[in-house]
């Protein structure tokens, strides 16, 4: 495989979808590349609401399970949220479903009487919020640090960069290249495997639990695509690397996550 460290993650998730379905005959989709860091926002605050499936991360004001968003936080009128304007009209809903209405007295803000914001609802909100986007695991913020109602300091998401894409289909492609590849224990180093040869990488596809992420690819880090890319020309494509796996075992483990 030739240099690849001009090519974008986007552009490189193109070329290994075309491999995927050239040399496999195997379908694998994006799902997702770029997102707005208000979105990435919004992704991040529900999402800390309603699991936080960060290993380490917390927020600022947590509630009794030690993990999420403290709903009295979360709801409180006089809280600006960063890079999310009027979260009412979005997420923070009343008992009937229809968006709390703020007010101001006295030059404080408070919600107006019969519009307060209701638990049961905002959660159903944010629920169907995720979903429609399909986010099912840790949702990255769209700014360092993080900001209002969470402020966990987390590190903002690479997909605002460009820096990571989603692409489905993993599984199957496993199964694919471990059938027709020599000397590849599972269908989950087959995949890493394949990968590496396009200079990305499943940064959280070993992780335990909901905070596995099977589909999110990041560009290679450069020491290892270099190694991939000596250990191919002596070996030949179709070869296994398993201190390349070692390696990139270890950098999982170092992973600062901006999912």
């Amino acid at each position: 495989m030739a240099d690849l460290s001009h090519l974008s993650v986007k552009e490189r998730v193109d070329q290994m979808i075309a491999g995927a379905r050239e040399r496999f005959g195997c379908i694998v989709s994006i799902n997702q590349s770029k997102r707005s860091a208000e979105q990435a926002q919004q992704f991040h605050v529900c999402h800390m609401f309603l699991h936080n499936f960060f290993k380490k991360l917390k927020p600022k004001f947590v509630a009794g399970d030690g993990r999420t968003i403290q709903w009295e936080h979360l709801s409180d009128p006089g809280i600006a949220w960063a890079l999310i304007k009027n979260p009412e009209q979005s997420f923070l809903f009343t008992k009937i479903g229809r968006p709390a209405k703020r007010e101001l007295v006295g030059g404080r803000a408070r919600w107006a009487l019969g519009w307060e914001p209701d638990k049961d609802a905002t959660t159903r909100a944010m629920t169907s919020f995720l979903a429609r986007a399909h986010v099912t695991s840790m949702a990255a913020p769209g700014i360092d640090h993080c900001g209002e109602p969470c402020c966990c300091g987390g590190h903002a998401s690479k997909h605002i960069s460009g820096g990571a894409c989603d692409v489905s289909g993993m599984a199957i492609l496993g199964q694919h290249v471990l059938r027709e590849t020599r000397g590849l224990g599972s269908a989950e180093d087959a995949v890493d495997h394949f990968l590496a040869e396009y200079h990305l990488f499943r940064p959280m596809a070993r992780l335990p639990g909901k905070a596995r992420e099977a589909w999110h690819l990041e560009a290679l880090p450069a020491r290892h695509a270099r190694g991939h890319a000596r250990h191919a020309s002596h070996r030949g494509k179709r070869a296994h690397d398993p201190q390349l796996h070692l390696n990139l075992r270890v950098e999982r483990m170092e992973h600062r996550h901006g999912c």
